[in-house]
């Protein structure tokens, strides 16, 4: 009986580790609005009662850098019933530039991965966003208190007031969670405070501050299609033309009379059409206006009927969605864009410009018009963000840091500025294909999401049970001794490699495979060896991506051209072809008879050295090679044609 707890166990744990490997990509809807800024998720499927959770208010520094500082109120949420003792987990939910509510600790991912852990959950407004006001006003003196750094500090006093208010000990393990902007946020917290905090979740996070974020219209213009990019680009073309000689009339026709600055009419029609793109899984317009366009007679009326539906849909007005307008220095409780715009400016740009080629957007929305335009807003002369700033101090796109799961969508343009790759064994990356802003930031449902969300879910929730529960090499050595009543029962890891060989083993004709996004890779060989010991990598790859059988119509194109690789070697290996053929060139089937068991050994250009054919294989004894004698034969002949070639050429020139 013992001997079949020891087996279920070890299954259920490699089962887990296997599930820890695999890739994700899926569909998803996007939740939030990201055209003209990076916005908060609002959630609204709650498994609490918002009822039940009323804010709180914590007295949180002004200036955490200065000796002396006043105070302000930071709105925050806070949510018990996942907490069934005082040395529980603890969840924060990370504001990001919009006000939260009451479901930032009640529903989506975050309250299931709580749940699941037995949390309790915070939920702490951003300063200078919904009721989390320094001041009364949001002029260029006030928003200097605005940045990335105080955030963080914000966070960190917060943790450490609560700590103590609840008696927590470092038993209370601390994971911060974040979308977007505030998303950035988690993982700065995890680079600046390590020690405070276990883990993070970083989903659809602009960790790379940029200047010039080109890549956000390159995409929008691939996802039009070239058809419908190029009619867009001609409609943009002739505002243009009429934008010069009289701005009135093309301004009345768009309803954007309120839009002095004509570029920044030219950037609201380019929000417009970037809408109808990043938003088409909610309002499904992305068909019916490449439709509009394609069978216009008119490309600017129909570029102006877009634009009326899109304020239609969003009910708002062209003013609304003109940045250079976010004048406004009285504070309020529901404005956040005058404060984004600051941030923009400040430490992390993010501005959507037009590509130097093939632009969807008019050419005229450059980095400069982005910089007066912070400059007009906050009159500051010259004001520019600190994007190397931001960069060195939090690492940008290659941060050093342990324990953060990246979560992207891949028809999500802001995915160019998060990690997308595995950083490490400790940091993955979720990549969820057609998945877009957030993609897994709702609540789980495994009725109605799609079934790649489900794995993503599944996958997300077994890598924070590892973090939360402590999977590290003392829990699993203790598991060890625990499970063989062994004490101090620990693998040989020394003698093992020093044994096998580790990574840089000594054989010859072995195939390594291996998926790309794959964590196991790491410990696996990922580079050839020797000509006799190639290494496939499948970047998009998960675990044993060739395992299954070959389908050439259905399996992705390199997954094809691994098993026409794999094929190749083996067929080498079994039909005779040596290692000494493989060091000289390529082992294929005649072509004669491709389907034979006579081989043929194909030299590389170039090769110089003794004849590389090999003929003879272990299955055909009969196999035969080139006489030496008819090779003498072709040279001869060769030298008797080029002599009256030459001789003929020559008299005629």
């Amino acid at each position: 009986q013992k001997k079949k707890m020891k087996i279920i166990t070890l299954f259920v744990i490699a089962t887990c580790m296997f599930n820890m490997a695999m890739v994700v990509v899926a569909n998803s809807v996007n939740k939030d609005r990201i055209v003209r800024r990076i916005s908060t998720t609002t959630l609204t499927d709650e498994s609490t009662p918002l009822s039940a959770i009323s804010p709180s208010y914590f007295a949180q520094t002004i200036d955490h850098f200065a000796v002396e500082s006043s105070t302000f109120e930071q709105k925050y949420y806070v949510n018990d019933i996942y907490w069934p003792n005082s040395t529980g987990p603890v969840f924060l939910n990370i504001g990001g530039e919009g006000p939260i509510t009451a479901s930032y600790v009640s529903s989506g991912e975050f309250a299931s991965l709580a749940k699941a852990n037995g949390a309790l959950m915070f939920g702490l407004e951003h300063r200078f966003y919904g009721e989390s006001q320094p001041f009364s006003y949001w002029n260029s003196s006030s928003l200097s208190y605005l940045s990335t750094s105080q955030a963080l500090e914000d966070i960190a006093n917060f943790q450490t007031a609560m700590m103590q208010f609840y008696n927590m000990t470092s038993a209370n393990k601390w994971v911060v969670f974040g979308c977007s902007y505030s998303g950035a946020l988690s993982a700065w917290y995890r680079v600046k405070y390590p020690h405070l905090t276990i883990a993070a979740m970083s989903t659809s996070s602009p960790v790379e501050a940029t200047l010039d974020f080109y890549q956000y219209d390159q995409f929008c213009g691939q996802a039009l299609g070239n058809t419908c990019m190029k009619l867009v680009q001609n409609a943009t073309a002739s505002i243009e033309i009429l934008l010069d000689s009289n701005a009135t009339s093309v301004k009345q026709m768009f309803e954007c009379q309120g839009v002095d600055d004509p570029v920044a009419f030219l950037y609201v029609l380019a929000d417009v059409i970037s809408f109808v793109v990043q938003y088409d899984s909610n309002y499904h317009m992305l068909s019916p206006v490449c439709a509009a366009f394609e069978n216009s007679t008119n490309l600017v009326e129909t570029y102006a009927q877009v634009v009326h539906d899109v304020f239609a849909k969003t009910g708002e007005t062209c003013q609304g969605w003109d940045i250079s307008s976010y004048t406004n220095e009285t504070a309020d409780n529901l404005g956040n864009m005058r404060q984004w715009m600051w941030q923009s400016c400040l430490e992390l740009g993010y501005f959507q410009t037009a590509p130097a080629n093939n632009s969807l957007r008019s050419t005229r929305i450059t980095d400069e018009w982005h910089l007066g335009v912070c400059s007009q807003l906050f009159n500051i002369a010259n004001f520019a963000p600190k994007i190397n700033w931001t960069n060195h101090v939090y690492g940008g796109q290659s941060l050093q840091v342990e324990n953060v799961v990246f979560t992207n969508g891949g028809i999500d343009p802001w995915r160019f500025l998060s990690v997308t790759s595995p950083l490490s064994p400790s940091v993955p990356s979720i990549v969820i294909s057609n998945g877009s802003h957030c993609p897994n930031w709702g609540t789980p449902n495994a009725t109605t999401d799609p079934e790649q969300v489900n794995i993503a879910h599944q996958l997300i929730a077994s890598y924070f049970a590892g973090f939360v529960k402590g999977c590290t090499d003392e829990w699993h050595l203790g598991v060890c001794s625990q499970l063989f009543n062994i004490a101090n029962f620990a693998p040989k890891i020394n003698w093992t490699n020093h044994v096998y060989g580790g990574q840089s083993l000594q054989v010859e004709n072995v195939v390594f495979t291996n998926g790309g996004i794959d964590p196991w890779r790491f410990l696996s060989v990922t580079s050839p060896l020797s000509p006799s010991v190639p290494s496939i990598v499948i970047s998009n790859g998960s675990h044993c991506p060739n395992w299954g059988t070959p389908n050439a119509t259905t399996d992705p194109e390199q997954v094809n051209i691994a098993h026409q690789l794999i094929a190749s070697y083996f067929a080498g290996f079994v039909k005779g072809c040596t290692d000494e053929c493989n060091q000289r060139g390529v082992c294929v089937p005649q072509e004669t008879s491709p389907t034979s068991s006579t081989m043929f050994c194909l030299c590389n250009p170039g090769y110089d050295g003794d004849s590389c054919e090999n003929t003879i294989s272990p299955d055909d004894k009969k196999a035969k090679t080139i006489p030496l004698w008819s090779i003498f034969v072709a040279v001869v002949g060769a030298l008797v044609l080029a002599v009256p070639i030459g001789f003929f050429i020559g008299r005629h020139h």
